[in-house]
């Protein structure tokens, strides 16, 4: 159940089929933006690195990394208070990753990530849900403490780790 304040921006990692090919970056942004407002739908464009007339690209000839991105310009153009992003970074050069980690450090909300990015998730998580042991729990901290601290079960076979006391609030973890 959501509050009702709850103001959810969602990125899947195969949203990126679902942008109109042929539109513009700037006619996708635009189609999202509340006020169409064609200056602020610009500076989102630039944002994502499609400035000037890069913002004129029709969708259909952008790369994955390059579409990813214009769906992240999408959710920007909507006010959110919870972000759910399912591998946001996969399609990502190196520069829009960094991109992409930095807005996140600032965001005011709360985000909810999916991803098999190490660098992602080190930067960004400060309280994971950990799927292992044939379960899940709260682990609340970064992913390093809890590499350092409690490691995956498969790495634990090979070389054992101190053992570590968690403890899971059962309401919390559903």
């Amino acid at each position: 159940r959501y509050s009702p304040n709850v103001q959810a921006g969602y990125f899947g990692q195969t949203n990126v089929d679902r942008l109109n090919a042929d539109n513009t970056v700037e006619q996708e942004v635009l189609a999202v933006e509340p006020d169409r407002n064609r200056t602020r739908a610009r500076a989102l464009c630039g944002q994502m690195m499609f400035s000037g007339d890069l913002a004129l690209k029709k969708v259909r000839v952008l790369s994955g990394g390059e579409r990813a991105r214009v769906l992240l310009a999408k959710i920007l153009a909507v006010p959110t208070n919870l972000l759910v992003l399912d591998e946001p970074a996969n399609h990502l050069d190196m520069q829009s990753s960094e991109a992409l980690i930095e807005a996140l450090s600032q965001f005011q909300g709360a985000s909810i990530i999916v991803a098999h990015s190490e660098e992602l998730i080190n930067r960004v998580a400060n309280r994971l849900i950990v799927f292992d042991r044939g379960g899940a729990f709260v682990y609340e901290g970064s992913y390093r403490e809890f590499l350092n601290r409690v490691g995956w079960q498969d790495e634990q076979d090979e070389s054992p780790k101190q053992a570590v006391e968690i403890s899971v609030n059962r309401q919390e973890a559903r």
